[in-house]
């Protein structure tokens, strides 16, 4: 049996009918760089320690188009038929360097995946993680919004959901 992300479904089925489906979508990207590079430059410590974004969604000037060249080499990509969840790959520091050169002037939102009833309060955390990580890897791509796809609901999660909504996350049920 296949050792399946458990949000990787929910993450296929945003990006093939959801409002960013013409978008650069990017799913399992790692953030925190720029963080753990200001404690240790050991570049081995740092790929073990990074996050994992469930989604970016991209979208670039006008005219402009987000070249991911060798993308496939570095991380996950949805279009592969491969849907094992990997170890967060190794970045190192030219390749992120690279990335905050593709991402600049780019408008971004960060997404968290859930498959289960009852965690958009632990998704709030993560989003909110995720946003204050990527803005340091990141400085000069802005990020426009941030949502957490959720499969499922249930009535525990209405007080989360209020939360969300004063933070400006928004909950797209899928």
């Amino acid at each position: 049996m296949v050792n399946e992300h458990p949000e990787f479904h929910v993450v296929k089925r945003f990006v093939t009918i959801g409002p960013f489906k013409d978008w650069v979508n990017i799913p399992f990207f790692p953030v925190g760089f720029a963080t753990l590079w200001e404690h240790t430059r050991d570049e081995a410590i740092i790929a073990k320690s990074l996050k994992e974004i469930d989604l970016i969604s991209v979208q670039t000037e006008i005219g402009s188009t987000l070249k991911l060249g060798g993308y496939k080499t570095l991380f996950q990509f949805l279009c592969h038929t491969n849907t094992v969840h990997k170890p967060i790959p190794s970045l190192n520091f030219q390749e992120w360097k690279a990335w905050q050169e593709k991402l600049k002037k780019a408008k971004v939102w960060i997404f968290e995946a859930k498959s289960s009833k009852g965690y958009i309060a632990q998704a709030m955390g993560q989003i909110l993680t995720y946003k204050e990580l990527f803005s340091k890897d990141y400085p000069r791509t802005k990020i426009i919004g941030c949502g957490i796809i959720n499969e499922a609901t249930n009535e525990t999660d209405v007080l989360a959901q209020e939360a969300c909504r004063g933070l400006g996350i928004k909950v797209f049920r899928m």
